[in-house]
C-alpha cells in the first residue's frame, strides 16, 4: 500500500509492506504509478541486477529510490525486478529483473528522494514517509 502526503513544493509518500521484499516492490511500484500512470512498467528487457547497502533501513530506501532515477534519467530504463533479498541486518538490498524502457515520458519531474522529513518505521508493517524533491 502506498499513498501521496500533503507536501508543499515537494512530493511526500507513504508506504507499507508486511516484510523487506515487499516494502521494496511496493515503493518501486508507487515511484513508477507516480511517474506514469496507474501500472509500473513491465514487459521483455534486458538482464540487471544491483545490489544497495546502507547505513540503516531508512537510508537503504532513499537509496532504492535514487537508483531507480538514476536508471531512468540515465536513459537505462525502469527496473522490473522478479527476485529482491532483503538483509535487514546487513542493511543490504539485492535485486535481479529486467530494464524495459519506460512507456512514456514521466508525468513527472522527480529530481531525487530526500532525507528531509524521513521516517522509518520497521513496524511490523514497515512504514516509510519519504519525500521526492520536485
Amino acid at each position: 500500500m502506498w499513498r501521496e502526503l500533503d507536501r508543499s513544493g515537494d512530493l511526500g509518500l507513504l508506504v507499507e509492506a508486511p516484510d523487506g521484499e515487499s516494502f521494496f516492490e511496493e515503493c518501486r511500484r508507487a515511484l513508477y504509478s507516480l511517474l506514469f500512470g496507474s501500472v509500473p512498467p513491465c514487459g521483455e528487457g534486458s538482464p540487471f541486477s544491483l545490489t544497495l547497502d546502507g547505513i540503516d533501513n531508512s537510508d537503504l530506501a532513499v537509496c532504492w529510490f535514487n537508483e531507480l532515477l538514476y536508471l531512468l534519467e540515465t536513459g537505462r530504463g525502469c527496473l522490473v525486478p522478479n527476485r529482491y533479498r532483503h538483509d535487514a541486518g546487513l542493511f543490504r538490498l539485492e535485486a535481479e529483473g529486467t530494464l524495459v524502457f519506460p512507456p512514456s515520458m514521466p508525468r513527472l519531474a522527480v529530481k531525487a528522494a530526500t532525507y528531509g522529513r524521513l521516517r522509518f518505521d520497521e513496524g511490523p508493517p514497515l512504514r516509510l514517509e519519504i519525500t521526492l524533491d520536485l
